[in-house]
């Protein structure tokens, strides 16, 4: 034996074991069937029941905050995996629920808590209402952006045929989209990402009316009610996460913006649920030292990444990784688990 690693009762093997025993936080976003997911998050039903009937198969399913407790003690369950969900879509309740109920697998929703009882669809997809439809769009677009005005002539984007469109819905990966109007979307999107919220609905409604069309608030799409998500933490197994008021790019923003984002946001949920709201997850998984700071601060005990690695009793409680999950299959989605946990 290493000299060293002689403690009674203890051999290396076991030590390795015990030192390297890791976990899976996964991240769903909506369970639902899409005709349009630019961004390759929504899982249908069926795959998501074939996903929790795996999970319980294989693993040793552990509510988040639970998981964050023992990475810091050192003690997590072999095996363990903590699902999660971002934003607050309305099908969390009505469709993620009842099956995470069946096999009674726990999650954590983190909720955008701006958008709860709202009238209007996260700004990612209204974006997507409006512009990501076949049809035909004004030949140029330009938009008051902090001072400046940035011009997309359309072009071949001006024209989306229900071809392209059809074509566009066929890819698996938003990378691999390839029509010109996807394009265009990819490319506004990135423009209203690191905007103020309230900036950011001023500019959703210039395009409305550049567009022509109206974005409404579809089913598949809605937002928790705060009625809705008192149900949801109600039931025993699922935990309310923050996710911010309003969705922002955390780290384009001041200091203060940050702090009453994350702040109002676990005050909210506390208040609409009446539960403490132990996690955070950052919007598009991006922060700071500072940022992190916030969190802490506010009184959250972990926060999740969108980093696509395993949890390791190594990693920084505010900066925990987790996987996210596509539409895969029942086969695929056991390989990646499996896979996963052998690392």
């Amino acid at each position: 034996m290493m000299p060293g690693l002689s403690w009674p009762g203890l051999t290396f093997q076991r030590l390795r074991k015990r030192f390297s025993r890791h976990a899976i936080v996964l991240m769903y976003h909506r369970v639902t069937e899409l005709d349009v997911d630019p961004w390759n998050l929504s899982v249908t039903p069926a795959n998501f029941e074939r996903h929790l009937a795996v999970i319980r198969r294989h693993a040793s399913p552990i509510p988040l905050h639970d998981l964050a407790a023992a990475r810091s003690r050192g003690d997590m369950p072999e095996c363990s995996v903590a699902i999660t969900f971002d934003d607050g879509y309305a099908n969390n309740l009505h469709r993620a629920a009842p099956l995470l109920a069946k096999y009674e697998l726990p999650a954590t929703v983190f909720v955008a808590a701006g958008y709860t009882d709202s009238d209007a669809e996260f700004w990612w997809d209204e974006l997507e209402r409006l512009v990501l439809q076949p049809g035909t769009l004004p030949a140029e677009l330009t938009l008051p952006v902090n001072g400046d005005l940035p011009t997309w002539p359309l072009g071949a984007a001006e024209s989306y045929s229900e071809e392209e469109y059809h074509g566009d819905l066929a890819h698996t990966s938003c990378g691999r989209r390839t029509s010109a109007r996807a394009l265009f979307y990819y490319a506004v999107w990135q423009q209203l990402q690191p905007l103020e919220a309230t900036q950011r609905r001023d500019l959703l409604g210039r395009l409305a009316e550049w567009s022509g069309r109206t974005a409404g608030l579809r089913e598949t799409h809605r937002p928790m009610r705060a009625a809705e998500l008192r149900a949801l933490v109600e039931s025993g197994l699922i935990w309310a996460g923050a996710h911010t008021m309003t969705h922002p790019l955390l780290p384009a923003h001041e200091p203060q913006v940050q702090r009453e984002e994350i702040e109002r946001s676990k005050l909210s949920l506390e208040t609409m649920t009446g539960r403490t709201v132990p996690s955070f997850s950052y919007p598009f998984g991006n922060s700071t030292e500072a940022t992190r700071a916030i969190v802490k601060a506010a009184g959250f005990e972990s926060a999740c990444t969108t980093v696509q690695e395993c949890l390791w009793r190594g990693n920084e409680p505010f900066l925990l990784p987790r996987f996210e999950v596509r539409n895969w299959t029942e086969s695929e989605f056991e390989r990646r688990l499996l896979a996963w946990f052998s690392v």
